[in-house]
C-alpha cells in the first residue's frame, strides 16, 4: 500500500513536471528598437507621403496635377528626450490579431532610429489620415521593404495615436486632421 501510495505521488510530480516542460515559453515582448540611443522625428506634411530608404536618408514623395515630381520641404523635428522615447516604445505594440488596416499607406511622420555608435538602425513611419504603420526592419528574415504592414501579415504593429501625436506636436510637427469617419 504505502509503495503504490508512493509510486502514484511520484507520478503525478513526474507529471506536472513534463507538463511544465512542454509548456512552450511565451516569446518576449516586443521592444521598438530597443539599442536605440537616439531617435529623431521628421515630417512632410505638403508631400503625399514621407520615405525612408535602407540608409535612413528621408525624402518627400510629391507630385504635381501633370504627374511631375515636385520638391516638397522636410521639417527636422529635432531628437526626441529620453522620456519622449520611453513614451513613442509604450504606444507601439504587436499582436497576432490583424487590426483593419487602409489600402492606402501615406505617412507624413517618421522616426529614425540610432544606436549608440550613430549607426542607423531602421525606422517608424505614422500617418495620422488612414492609421497605417510603417516599420523597418520589423522582422530581419523578411526581405521586402519597406514592410508595409496588411492583413496578410502574420503580426499586426499597433500604435496609440495620441501618445504619438503628442510627441509630434511637441516637436512641432504637427499632424493633418484625420479625415476617417
Amino acid at each position: 500500500m504505502a509503495i503504490g501510495a508512493i509510486w502514484r505521488g511520484s507520478l503525478a510530480v513526474l507529471l506536472v513536471l513534463l507538463t511544465g516542460a512542454c509548456t512552450p515559453t511565451p516569446p518576449p515582448p516586443f521592444v521598438l528598437f530597443p539599442d536605440a540611443a537616439r531617435v529623431v522625428s521628421y515630417a512632410s506634411p505638403t508631400s503625399m507621403e514621407i520615405r525612408v530608404d535602407k540608409q535612413g536618408d528621408v525624402s518627400p514623395y510629391a507630385f504635381n496635377k501633370d504627374g511631375q515630381s515636385v520638391p516638397a520641404p522636410i521639417i527636422d523635428g529635432g531628437p526626441l528626450t529620453p522620456a519622449e522615447v520611453q513614451k513613442l516604445r509604450a504606444a507601439i505594440s504587436v499582436s497576432k490579431t490583424p487590426a483593419s488596416t487602409a489600402m492606402c499607406c501615406s505617412p507624413r511622420h517618421t522616426f529614425l532610429f540610432y544606436d549608440k555608435a550613430g549607426r542607423y538602425l531602421g525606422f517608424l513611419s505614422v500617418c495620422f489620415e488612414c492609421g497605417c504603420v510603417r516599420l523597418y526592419p520589423f522582422n530581419p528574415e523578411r526581405r521586402d521593404f519597406p514592410f508595409n504592414l496588411t492583413a496578410r501579415d502574420p503580426d499586426q504593429v499597433n500604435w496609440d495615436e495620441t501618445a504619438i501625436k503628442q510627441i509630434v506636436e511637441a516637436h512641432h510637427l504637427t499632424p493633418l486632421t484625420p479625415p476617417r469617419s
